[in-house]
C-alpha cells in the first residue's frame, strides 16, 4: 500500500529522513539489491542472503551464509562484507505456473 493513502500530508524526505535515523540507530540495515535498488530490514537477524523471484519480484530471506570469505578474494584483498543474492522462481510461483 502507497503510504500517501494512509497519511496524506506524508513527504519523501520524511521517509527518508526517518530511515536514516532507524539505520543510525541500528534497527535497520541497507540492503543493496542489484535490481531492486536500495531494501531496508530489520537488524538481529543475523548474517544471511537472499532470494529474488523474477516472477512476482519478491525478495527472500535465506538463512545462513555458505560462503567462506576467507577463500574467495585473492591474495592480500581484505573482505570486509558481502551481500549475496540468488535469482529465480519462488516456490508459490512455480505451484502458480504448474496450475
Amino acid at each position: 500500500m502507497h503510504s500517501r493513502k494512509i497519511v496524506m500530508t506524508l513527504n519523501q524526505s520524511t521517509v527518508y529522513r526517518n530511515l536514516k535515523i532507524l539505520i543510525d540507530d541500528g534497527w535497520l540495515r541497507r540492503i543493496s539489491h542489484p535490481s531492486l535498488g536500495t531494501l531496508y530490514e530489520r537488524t538481529g537477524t543475523g548474517h544471511h542472503h537472499h532470494f529474488h523471484c523474477r516472477q512476482c519480484n519478491r525478495a527472500f530471506e535465506l538463512p545462513g551464509c555458505v560462503l567462506k570469505e576467507d577463500n574467495v578474494a585473492p591474495d592480500n584483498f581484505v573482505v570486509e562484507d558481502h551481500e549475496v543474492f540468488l535469482f529465480g522462481i519462488c516456490p508459490s510461483c512455480v505451484r502458480y505456473d504448474k496450475a
